[in-house]
C-alpha cells in the first residue's frame, strides 16, 4: 500500500536497537512523535530527546494533518505539539479540535509554546492536553515531563 504521508519515519527493529545494548530490547521506550512547522525545532528537538535511553522518537511531521497520517502507522505515548502551528483569534478552538483528534487513551498530547498564554494554557489543558510547556525548558526537564506524562497514561 502507498502512503501519501510525507514525513521522517524512524523505526529501528529489535535486532537494530541490540546494536545500543542488550537492554534497550528488554525496556519498553516511550514513543514520541513530534509535531512543529519549523524542521530546526523538529530536529533540535528529536536530538534532546535522543540523549535519553528511554525515549525514542518514531516520527517527525510538520503539521497536524501529516501527524494524523501516523496513527495508520505508528503507535506512540506521547506527541509533542507545537503550540504555535495555529495563529488567529480562534486558535484554543482549533488547539482543542487537533488535540482531540491527536490524543488517544494511550497517547497523551504536551504542547510545547514559545512564550506564555494562559488563556492558550487553560484552552489547550481543557481540550484534553496533559501539559503545556515552554520550548526554552532544558533537555532534561523535557524529558523528565515526558517521562512523567507517559507514567500517567500507563498507570
Amino acid at each position: 500500500m502507498l502512503s501519501l504521508c510525507l514525513f521522517d519515519f524512524k523505526a529501528m527493529s529489535c535486532s537494530e536497537r541490540q546494536s545500543n545494548g542488550p537492554q534497550s530490547c528488554l525496556m519498553t521506550k516511550i514513543r514520541v512523535l513530534i509535531v512543529d512547522n519549523h524542521p530546526v525545532v523538529r530536529e533540535a528537538l528529536a536530538a534532546r530527546l535522543s540523549s535519553s535511553p528511554n525515549i525514542e522518537v518514531l516520527a517527525t511531521a510538520p503539521d497536524v494533518q501529516e501527524s494524523l497520517c501516523h496513527a495508520t502507522d505508528i503507535t506512540t505515548d506521547v506527541i509533542l505539539l507545537d503550540g504555535r502551528l495555529v495563529r488567529g483569534a480562534d486558535r484554543a478552538n482549533v488547539y482543542g479540535q487537533m488535540i482531540r483528534q491527536l490524543g488517544t487513551d494511550q497517547t497523551a498530547i504536551i504542547v510545547l509554546s514559545t512564550y506564555a498564554d494562559d488563556k492558550e494554557r487553560e484552552a489547550v489543558l481543557r481540550a484534553g492536553a496533559k501539559r503545556y510547556l515552554l520550548k526554552d525548558l532544558d533537555s532534561a526537564g523535557l524529558i523528565a515531563e515526558i517521562e512523567a506524562v507517559a507514567s500517567e497514561q500507563s498507570g
